[in-house]
C-alpha cells in the first residue's frame, strides 16, 4: 500500500472545490460496541442492520455506516441524528436533510468488501468508488468472457495466469467506480463501455459509446488500499488532481 497517499485524518475537515477526499475504513478492526454505532444511524438503517444473519455482516454494516455518518456531520455541520440518508435512481446513496436546514452540495459513495471499507466526498460533483477483495477461487476468464467488452477481453485474456486475476479485479473495481460516479449502478451492463486492462498502465476509461464525451469528462484512477484488495474512484476531470486520502482512526 502507498503509505503516502493515506494521512491521518485532519482536524479542519473541510471540502473546496475541484476536489475529492477519500477514506479508508478497516471495520474489522472496529473496537466501536455495536450499541453506539446503532445510535448514530436512522429508524431505517437500524431496521436493515437487524435483519443480517451472520454477525459479520451485522458488524460490516454496523461500522461502515456509523462511520459514514459520523464523516457526513463533519462536512456538514449537522449532527448525525439530522442526516437522512435517501437513494437515487441508480441506487446511489444521496443526502436528503431535514427540511429544517439548507440543502447541500456534498456527494459522496461507499464501497466495502472482505475487511475494508472506502468512502468518497466531494463537494457539487458526483463521485464513485468501488474495492474488491481478490478472490482466488472466482472463475475469472468465465466472468470476463460474460460482463466485459469485447475489447477488455481480448486486453484480459491474453494476460499470462498470474496476472489475469488481480487485473481482472482491478477491471471491474474501475467498472464499478465509474457506474457509481455516473449514478447508474446496474441500470447499465458493464460490457457498455470499456477502460483499461493493462495491469502496467494507469487507469483510464477508455470508450463509452453511449456517452461519447466521458473519456474526457471523467478520470478513473486507482486507490492504494491493503494487499489482496483492488480499489479506484471515479471523478470529474477537474477534480481527478485533487483526491486526497484519509485513514479513519483505529
Amino acid at each position: 500500500m502507498n503509505q503516502s497517499f493515506w494521512q491521518p485524518a485532519p482536524e479542519d475537515l473541510r471540502l473546496h472545490p475541484f476536489q475529492c477526499h477519500v477514506w479508508m475504513h478497516r471495520w474489522d478492526r472496529d473496537t466501536t460496541p455495536d450499541a453506539a454505532c446503532l445510535a448514530l444511524l436512522d429508524e431505517s438503517s437500524r431496521s436493515r442492520a437487524n435483519r443480517f444473519r451472520r454477525p459479520e455482516d451485522r458488524r460490516r454494516f454496523l461500522s461502515t455506516h456509523a462511520t459514514l455518518r459520523v464523516l457526513l456531520s463533519r462536512y456538514l455541520g449537522f449532527s448525525p441524528a439530522q442526516i437522512q440518508i435517501g437513494t437515487a435512481k441508480g441506487g446511489k446513496p444521496r443526502l436528503e436533510l431535514n427540511s429544517a436546514k439548507a440543502s447541500s452540495d456534498v456527494r459522496f459513495n461507499l464501497s466495502h468488501s472482505g475487511g475494508l471499507s472506502l468512502m468518497s466526498f466531494a463537494l457539487g460533483a458526483e463521485v464513485g468508488v468501488d474495492v474488491e477483495q481478490v478472490q482466488h477461487r472466482t472463475q475469472v476468464r468465465e466472468l470476463v468472457e460474460r460482463w466485459f467488452s469485447p475489447r477488455e477481453q481480448t486486453g484480459l485474456l491474453r494476460l499470462p495466469e498470474s496476472d489475469l486475476r488481480p487485473a481482472f479485479f482491478r477491471t471491474w473495481a474501475c467498472k464499478e467506480a465509474y457506474l457509481k460516479g455516473l449514478g447508474e449502478g446496474l441500470l447499465r451492463g458493464l460490457g457498455t463501455f470499456s477502460v483499461e486492462t493493462n495491469p502496467v498502465k494507469p487507469a483510464a476509461l477508455i470508450e463509452d459509446p453511449e456517452l461519447p464525451e466521458s473519456p474526457a469528462r471523467w478520470r478513473i484512477q486507482d486507490i492504494p488500499v491493503d494487499e489482496g484488495y483492488v480499489a479506484a474512484i471515479s471523478t470529474p476531470h477537474p477534480h481527478a488532481s485533487g483526491i486526497r486520502g484519509f485513514l479513519t482512526p483505529g
